[in-house]
């Protein structure tokens, strides 16, 4: 994980290295010179090693937010097709009670226009029996 100390043990190591250079540059003998340079240089595959282990840090983290994201993506996704299929469920059941309805209410439409129309048959008939024994 990126922290602020491994920043700071990065600045230290290159003030040291910077302050190495400037004693290189003071110093003129050979042996001490060969023991900075390989001082130096371990200094540097330090550096270097601290660089890879934070961009593999980041990388890791990267993976793990991309991976999160993907997963309640999916998530998401499945639970958006749960919802549209019971929707559809819920759309085709009410369109078959409505229509079901419907049809009860046109058969009882014709049985109530039925007995209207026999109820005005027999009261014709009966009101010309009237009208008949009358006349």
């Amino acid at each position: 994980m990126v922290d602020g100390s491994s920043n700071m043990d990065v600045e230290k190591l290159i003030c040291f290295c910077n302050n190495v250079v400037q004693f290189l540059e003071d110093d003129t003998d050979e042996h001490h010179f060969s023991l900075l340079q390989r001082e130096i240089e371990k200094l540097r595959n330090d550096i270097e090693k601290m660089r890879s282990e934070l961009r593999y840090e980041v990388d890791k983290l990267t993976a793990g937010q991309r991976l999160d994201l993907n997963l309640e993506r999916g998530r998401i996704r499945d639970e958006l097709a749960n919802q549209n299929a019971e929707t559809t469920n819920l759309t085709n059941k009410l369109d078959w009670e409505i229509h079901a309805l419907m049809a009860q209410i046109e058969a009882a439409k014709y049985e109530v226009i039925k007995y209207c129309i026999g109820t005005l048959v027999s009261i014709s008939a009966v009101g010309l029996a009237v009208l008949r024994l009358y006349t």
